[in-house]
């Protein structure tokens, strides 16, 4: 079970990413954005033991980010049985109806604005003139 946040863009973009020096920023900052959603799903993650709090974490590649867990019991978490609903935590809140991954993903529009502003930085600031 995972997040995963991919970056696909025109072909001129893809050209500009061939560049370490952009590539190299672009994977930083997606670094960045994988740590605060991993950061952001852990707080979420309703603790009994946690054991999957702890199971929570990034694996990267170039321009790939992916924020799991290898856990068994995360899908049940995640997306409910027919005997218990999705469950978060907000604060120390339980909150049902929807998992810790979803709950990330659906608050983390500000860090992916910024992330967002941080690209269109690197691009115009290290794009071959």
């Amino acid at each position: 079970m995972a997040i995963n946040v991919q970056i696909f863009g025109a072909e001129e973009i893809s050209k500009a990413l061939a560049n370490k020096d952009i590539l190299s920023g672009v994977n930083k900052e997606l670094s960045k954005l994988a740590i605060k959603m991993a950061n952001r799903a852990k707080k979420a993650t309703v603790v009994d033991t946690g054991r999957l709090r702890a199971s929570i974490a990034t694996r990267m590649s170039d321009l790939s980010a992916e924020i799991g867990t290898n856990i068994e019991h995360a899908p049940f978490v995640e997306y409910g049985t027919a005997k218990m609903e999705a469950r978060h935590m907000e604060g120390s809140t339980k909150v049902l109806g929807e998992g810790m991954f979803n709950y990330t993903v659906n608050n983390s529009q500000e860090d992916i604005d910024k992330f967002s502003d941080e690209l269109g930085k690197i691009m115009s600031d290290r794009w071959p003139k």
